[in-house]
């Protein structure tokens, strides 16, 4: 049987991870597999395939359904997979024979048995929060392009090739933008790879792929139980390999930052949302970290080598004109090595979405951009048409104002490790120099 696996993700930054797993496992039990990235513009060849797997995401969703419907068209076996139609099951499976509601790498082989034997079975299948050991080393042969996802994220790393990976998944917090999606996906708590296996699997791809470093995608490195982390940052700096991971203020404390920065991490991922405690606390569910906190964490990290990169939303739920300029204040306060700004966005399946379902003003999912516009009414303040022309004014702003100061540079430039990074640096600063002056 011929299974094809889309990818509809636009963006060259991280290989499609899940779709890779399960690729990895399909190829175990024999099954004729292959990638594609549509999302990249490259061709589903339907006249090739049997049965058609669709990972995606919300703001994917409408691409989705067209492949769906053409796919059927051809009368093409079709299986829906990923966060859309995990928490959206009933609205996929109207157009798609089969929907897999979370991990997929223990139940889709026996769904592709059934198939093949003709079994009838319902088209809502729930998937298994497995043992990860049980899962074999990705098998990055699948990716199409592989070379161009490993350059792009060495470029953040400065190194020449580095990979996106996972050693960990399930994710502690209640945020409202995320839970109970992640929930629903990955089971509740957090599962990880053992540090042996670890340590197998980097040392493949470093001889297999020549990668000199590892951009973690797990939703939360640093809530992992610290002896654990201990083993891990060891294999890290035995292995020699630059990182970075995503982490959260009160899942990190000094003997943590000292283990990240002595087995090689560059880049530490902050969500702080908000600048206001408030909205972080009550409306995003965020935690009971503390601005101060925030700043001591940063100033820590610039000490100790490291560089914070800071994660904001725009507009969330009940967003005031003094809530958000408390977010901007801090930001500039703050002044983190890297930002990044979004606009919140309730996707369907999330506590946000059902406290603010009513206000959404655009309907089209391929329109969901959270770099692009403001989907929902934030609040009597401000309506979605002036939360989108804001954010975009505001992001431009904040990036001249804070990136184009000499501390800025003086902080940025202490923590160059090659020529590479410094003219990285250099032509950053021209580019906001001319943004600048004019």
């Amino acid at each position: 049987m011929k299974v094809t696996l889309v990818n509809l993700d636009k963006s060259n930054m991280n290989p499609p991870l899940g779709l890779v797993s399960l690729a990895t496992v399909l190829e175990k039990e024999n099954y004729d597999i292959k990638i594609v990235d549509a999302g990249k513009n490259e061709k589903i060849d339907y006249a090739s395939c049997d049965v058609l797997g669709v990972s995606f995401t919300t703001v994917n969703a409408t691409e989705a359904f067209r492949i769906a419907k053409e796919a059927k068209q051809r009368n093409i076996i079709t299986v829906a997979g990923g966060p859309h139609p995990t928490v959206m099951p009933e609205e996929c499976q109207s157009l798609f024979d089969y929907v897999v509601c979370g991990e997929g790498e223990w139940v889709f082989p026996q769904l592709l048995r059934d198939i093949e034997n003709g079994k009838k079975r319902e088209n809502k299948v729930q998937g298994v929060h497995g043992d990860l050991h049980s899962l074999s080393t990705l098998n990055f042969d699948h990716v199409p392009n592989l070379t161009s996802y490993l350059k792009h994220r060495a470029e953040g790393l400065y190194c020449k090739k580095a990979l996106s990976w996972m050693v960990t998944r399930g994710c502690y917090g209640s945020c409202a933008y995320c839970q109970p999606t992640l929930r629903l996906l990955f089971g509740k708590g957090m599962r990880m790879l053992s540090s042996d296996r670890i340590e197998h699997d980097l040392n493949l791809y470093k001889s297999k792929f020549g990668v000199e470093g590892i951009a973690f995608q797990d939703d939360t490195l640093t809530w992992t139980p610290l002896p654990w982390f201990r083993k891990f940052c060891g294999i890290m700096k035995k292995l020699d390999l630059v990182w970075s991971a995503n982490c959260r203020i009160d899942t990190v404390d000094e003997e943590k930052l000292k283990l990240m920065h002595e087995s090689n991490c560059k880049l530490v991922n902050f969500g702080i949302e908000s600048g206001s405690e408030y909205v972080r606390r009550e409306i995003l569910k965020k935690g009971n970290f503390s601005n101060e906190q925030i700043i001591k964490t940063f100033k820590l990290c610039d000490e100790l080598g490291l560089m914070p990169t800071g994660y904001f939303m725009l507009f969330v739920p009940n967003e005031t004109k003094q809530t958000l300029q408390d977010t901007v204040n801090f930001i500039r306060t703050l002044s983190p090595y890297r930002i990044q700004i979004s606009i919140f966005t309730p996707f369907p399946g999330t506590c946000a979405y059902e406290q603010v379902k009513d206000r959404i003003r655009v309907k089209d999912y391929s329109q969901w951009d959270y770099f692009q516009r403001c989907i929902y009414d934030p609040s009597p303040e401000f309506t979605a048409e002036e939360a989108t022309r804001l954010y975009h004014e505001i992001k431009e702003q904040i990036t001249l104002d804070v990136k184009f100061n000499m501390s800025y540079f003086l902080k940025r430039l202490r923590h160059v490790h090659s020529v590479k990074e410094f003219t990285h640096v250099f032509k950053t600063g021209l580019t906001l120099a001319k943004k600048k002056l004019h």
